[in-house]
């Protein structure tokens, strides 16, 4: 895949950059500020599943996570980033990310960031390259778990998402009115890398070359923060497991028995199909209370991908190095109906045709609920430590892999992890 390329590409850039900036500050009077900054950020940690017969994952790009694949693990929520930025001159900057964490694959390093950015003056921003697909508030940063409360991002929210990064450009312009709040006007447009899992570990859906575009509004005024955002992802690859299936729907047996098989291979078909996601959030942090507030729907005109609903409330309460936090967080499908039902007088192979494209629909809806209690031990400027109980149910099956058929979709996971920035 095009991450298996860019690493080396990368390290080759990395070197390069810290090559001719060590040079650069070697010839520069000592007065002058750094030009070239290393930082990284990590997480150690080990989650806990009461249930052997699911596994629990953090999102859909990880193929398996802990329960049925063991019932504790340490790859679920552990990663280690390097990070690195070069100021080239007051307006311009470029940064490299490397990401290493559980995905499809254990800890496979990833190029999330490689970008140059220019910034003509103190309200726009522009960059150019690899950069984060934010199309949630915090969706940029889920992977950087010392900056913010939770051992996790809420899963129902933050796990159904299918990139996080993409290759293009966006534009921040910034500006405040008479009453001192901020705003936020942010475009970005380019072409999705990676791949996910959706409804069976074992079937990936490649992202490569899918289209991006989106933007948002952001509004922020003392202890208030607001965003507002639309995005959409034009799908360039079929599922792979479809591809069987949609051919045969177009031979002349299937044309025979089901009069639009034609018809109905478009509408389960995934590519060239539009997956939009409108989302709003609402933070309040003010003295020690900290409560957040979003809610999304996700839709796209493809039977596959069934449109549903997300939200959660947070709420956490600092006291001096110790923050405890409560999480209620639910994905829901906008409809439970059975989609496809078979012709008049079908056979009963045509029937059971039905039937299994009914189920691999299900597989594929997302409802979820999780109340998750923790507490968050700050052990310094850099670095943190974290304890967390989810109880976990779930209606539908996107969000959790190897699933028992006897599984009741209950589940509670019991969570540590130490997180550091430096």
């Amino acid at each position: 895949m095009l991450r298996t390329y860019l690493f080396p590409s990368f390290i080759s850039t990395l070197i390069l950059l810290i090559s001719n900036c060590s040079y650069a500050e070697e010839h520069t009077d000592e007065q002058q500020p750094a030009t070239t900054q290393v930082t990284g950020f990590g997480t150690l940690g080990i989650a806990h599943s009461t249930s052997s017969q699911v596994d629990i994952v953090r999102d859909l790009s990880q193929s398996s996570g802990v329960g049925a694949s063991g019932r504790t693990s340490l790859a679920l929520d552990s990663n280690f980033g390097l990070q690195l930025d070069h100021r080239i001159n007051d307006n311009t900057d470029v940064a490299a990310q490397l990401l290493a964490r559980k995905a499809d694959k254990d800890f496979v390093p990833e190029l999330t960031w490689l970008y140059a950015a220019y910034m003509p003056n103190d309200r726009l921003k522009l960059r150019l390259g690899r950069v984060g697909f934010d199309v949630y508030m915090l969706a940029d940063s889920r992977q950087v778990a010392y900056s913010y409360t939770w051992v996790r991002p809420p899963v129902d929210f933050f796990g159904s998402l299918i990139v996080s990064y993409f290759d293009g450009a966006d534009a921040v312009l910034s500006f405040q009115d008479a009453q001192q709040g901020n705003y936020q006007v942010k475009l970005y447009a380019g072409f999705a890398q990676g791949k996910s899992y959706t409804g069976h570990a074992d079937y990936d859906f490649s992202l490569d070359g899918s289209k991006i575009l989106g933007a948002h509004l952001a509004y922020q005024r003392g202890a208030w923060s607001a965003r507002l955002g639309y995005s959409q992802l034009l799908v360039r690859n079929e599922y792979a497991s479809l591809v069987p299936l949609l051919g045969a729907f177009h031979t002349a047996p299937l044309n025979t028995l089901i009069p639009d098989a034609a018809q109905l291979s478009a509408e389960l078909g995934m590519q060239n199909k539009r997956i939009r996601y409108l989302s709003a959030g609402l933070v309040y942090d003010a003295g020690p209370l900290q409560v957040q507030a979003m809610l999304s729907q996700t839709s796209t005109n493809s039977l596959n991908f069934p449109d549903s609903y997300a939200a959660f409330l947070s709420t956490s309460y600092r006291m001096g190095k110790w923050t405890p936090y409560a999480t209620l967080s639910a994905s829901r499908p906008v409809s439970t109906q059975i989609p496809l039902q078979p012709p008049a007088n079908a056979p009963a192979t045509v029937i059971q045709l039905f039937s299994d494209i009914n189920n691999g629909i299900h597989s594929q809806r997302n409802g979820q609920s999780t109340l998750s209690l923790g507490l968050r031990l700050d052990l310094s400027d850099s670095s943190n430590l974290k304890l967390q109980i989810d109880h976990i149910r779930s209606k539908e099956r996107l969000l959790v892999r190897k699933e028992a058929p006897d599984w009741n979709g209950r589940a509670t996971l019991l969570s540590a992890s130490y997180n550091f920035v430096f």
